[in-house]
């Protein structure tokens, strides 16, 4: 399909020109739409072309296919830019004859030709909207362009839609926040409605509709100011902020792709691809080919979507139970090494007690006791088994040993002595205790 703009040229040689507005136009009850996602893939197009965009007279690049005749260039684009306003022309090239003409006022318009539908010239592929060329005229807009649309067009002329384009993909946007929970198609829809009214009550006339139209992947530019005119919704709101669903998504895509009666596109279908194909880059995911299937690919389609995200979302729970099993059992260890401690403890206060009523061990001796034991249990049941049972009263003691002749030996075999070394030379007692226990 194409169309064409008028731009007034006021009898001069323009180093620029605003050569694409954006808005919608309505001639001969046909509407036309040029918005941001069409100059996007305007000048993308035009990056990719191989050719300069030709500049002609009375679109003859487009009239020469059946009357024969030649189509001298006037001049030659050279490069676009986007603004807030639409497409520029900001480089190009005029020939002398042309300069003559605008010189002379010969010329008054300069229209562009939009094609909305254009495939690639040598795969056939959609490439969405292209610049096909621009032509100086006399007769602006679209007067003159109804036998162009006839001759190009591979539909009837009667039916409207060919003119309208009225489906249009929302404009490619990246979102770094993910929900996970299931997609509740209603819920999203209610939480956009209130998120885009300027009062929070989701009414259908405090709507801001470039808002709302966010949550969504398609929409109707003949149908923009109600609810029924968006189709493809993949977001929800999350503390008052737009979030990526990860399975609505999945649902979006699997119905762009056919599933579940699939959705009406018009010639839009491939933008609302790459919408869908950047968020599945969002989620650091491969988007699947868009490819034609038949009904029976869908439902299987549909069937495998379903499973996938069924064990998206066992995986997940998983997940969560592992989490919380790794929570209890690092509980339970701890709970059973503190256990086995206090028994060890008590087993060792047991023996020890036992030790000091049998005189085996001075009272005295008792912390050293408890530590050797829970240190080494076999080697201090191994050292009480050489002990004999003190005799306090005994006056007998170690004189003719020396201070640092003395092992720990001596001073267990010898109470008085451990005691009076206690008072006067702890360090010393310190220093063979640990001598004896640790080697």
């Amino acid at each position: 399909m194409f169309i064409a703009f008028k731009v007034e040229l006021e009898g001069k040689i323009p180093d620029e020109i605003h050569l694409i507005p954006f808005g919608r136009w309505r001639e001969r009850n046909h509407n036309f739409a040029f918005d941001e996602t069409d100059a996007e893939m305007v000048l993308d197009n035009f990056k990719k072309s191989t050719v300069d965009t030709v500049i002609d007279y009375e679109h003859q690049t487009l009239n020469s296919l059946w009357n024969g005749q030649p189509a001298p260039a006037a001049g030659w684009i050279k490069e676009l830019e986007i603004r807030d306003d639409g497409v520029w022309c900001i480089e190009l090239e005029w020939t002398k004859k042309a300069k003559e003409h605008l010189q002379n006022k010969e010329y008054k318009y300069l229209s562009p030709v939009i094609e909305f539908d254009a495939q690639d010239r040598t795969t056939g592929k959609s490439i969405g909207t292209r610049l096909h060329s621009v032509g100086l005229t006399n007769v602006p807009f679209l007067e003159e362009l109804n036998p162009i649309i006839n001759k190009f067009s591979h539909r009837d002329t009667e039916d409207t839609e060919i003119f309208s384009n009225a489906k249009r993909a929302v404009k490619t946007h990246h979102i770094k926040s993910i929900s996970e929970s299931a997609w509740d198609k209603n819920k999203a829809i209610k939480q956009l409605k209130k998120w885009a009214s300027k009062d929070g009550s989701g009414d259908k006339d405090t709507i801001d509709w470039s808002k709302y139209r966010l949550g969504f992947a398609l929409y109707d530019d003949e149908d923009i100011e109600n609810f029924a005119g968006y189709k493809l919704p993949h977001h929800y709101v999350e503390n008052g902020k737009l979030v990526i669903s990860r399975k609505g998504v999945f649902a979006a895509m699997s119905a762009l792709k056919g599933a579940r009666g699939g959705v009406d596109t018009g010639e839009a279908k491939k933008q609302v691809y790459n919408h869908l194909k950047a968020h599945y880059k969002d989620l650091d995911l491969k988007a699947p080919e868009l490819s034609k299937y038949s009904k029976e690919d869908f439902m299987d389609f549909a069937e495998l979507q379903e499973k996938y995200e069924a064990l998206i979302e066992a995986k997940m729970q998983l997940e969560i139970e592992k989490k919380e099993l790794e929570g209890k059992l690092q509980k339970a260890t701890k709970k059973i090494e503190e256990t086995e401690k206090e028994q060890a403890k008590t087993s060792a206060e047991t023996i020890i007690n036992k030790a000091i009523d049998e005189k085996l061990l001075l009272p005295s001796q008792k912390e050293w006791a408890i530590e050797l034991c829970l240190a080494d249990k076999e080697k201090f049941e191994k050292y009480l088994k050489t002990c004999k049972p003190h005799n306090l009263t005994d006056t007998a003691d170690l004189n003719f040993k020396k201070d640092d002749e003395l092992t720990y030996e001596d001073l267990l075999s010898d109470p008085k002595r451990m005691i009076k070394m206690q008072k006067d030379n702890p360090q010393l007692v310190e220093k063979l205790r640990e001598k004896y226990i640790y080697g």
